[in-house]
């Protein structure tokens, strides 16, 4: 696991149980914790993923991220993501989301709400804006986001932690494939997902993503030497 995310975490899990930061409480902003901490902002990113991996802090629509529980529940549940993190294949990790992708899309098309779908429309047109202006750091990241969204459509919660606690080595793979990555072709992708599931067609929406991941994972193994 990244050193400074690993300190980021240890630091923000030893404000919860101590009580520094308390139940109910909203968390400083993405911003501030990047300037408190000198570190940026993706890594402040990163490790806040992994405090809503273990059900720590959530977000609140349109105000922020809030404490959750306190740290009584941590001697147990602070070690799942070091778990997951002895994994050290790219590959596997990249395998192991795909496969919760195209169960989380069958789920998804059943499940979803209004407000879940309407955030993977802002997400999607998030995602062309940062493709248009040239930035694919933030492009992977919002892409990332769809796809975070889409595991919470499912409505399963182990599919949801599994994913937050793989995020920061799925943003380094997709960040590693993005230089020949046409986003245009993700942009059409999610546009396709998005009309499938408003017509909740699970055999439209799983052939979608299942040719997505394919022709993901076939760029990953192209460029990491794994064909």
């Amino acid at each position: 696991m990244n050193n400074v995310v690993e300190d980021i975490y240890s630091q923000m899990t030893e404000f919860i149980s101590n009580g520094t930061w308390k139940a109910g409480s909203k968390i400083p902003t993405e911003n501030k914790l990047a300037e408190t901490f000198n570190v940026s902002r993706n890594s402040v990113r990163q490790a806040i993923s992994q405090l809503k991996a273990l059900g720590l802090i959530e977000a609140k629509r349109g105000y922020g991220t809030i404490i959750k529980k306190r740290g009584a529940s941590l001697s147990l549940n602070d070690i799942i993501p070091s778990i997951m993190f002895e994994v050290e294949d790219n590959l596997q990790i990249f395998e192991f989301h795909n496969g919760i992708q195209i169960e989380c899309i069958k789920l998804a098309c059943h499940r979803y709400t209004d407000e879940q779908l309407s955030r993977l429309i802002a997400c999607t047109e998030q995602l062309k804006i940062h493709y248009e202006n040239g930035d694919i750091h933030e492009a992977v990241f919002h892409d990332l986001e769809c796809h975070k969204i889409i595991c919470e459509m499912s409505g399963n919660l182990m599919f949801v932690r599994a994913t937050e606690i793989i995020y920061q080595r799925l943003e380094q793979s997709f960040n590693l494939i993005s230089s020949s990555f046409e986003y245009r072709e993700s942009i059409i992708f999610h546009e396709r997902l998005i009309s499938a599931l408003k017509s909740r067609n699970v055999i439209f929406a799983t052939a979608i993503m299942e040719g997505h991941q394919c022709d993901t994972y076939q760029k990953f193994l192209s460029l990491t030497g794994n064909e």
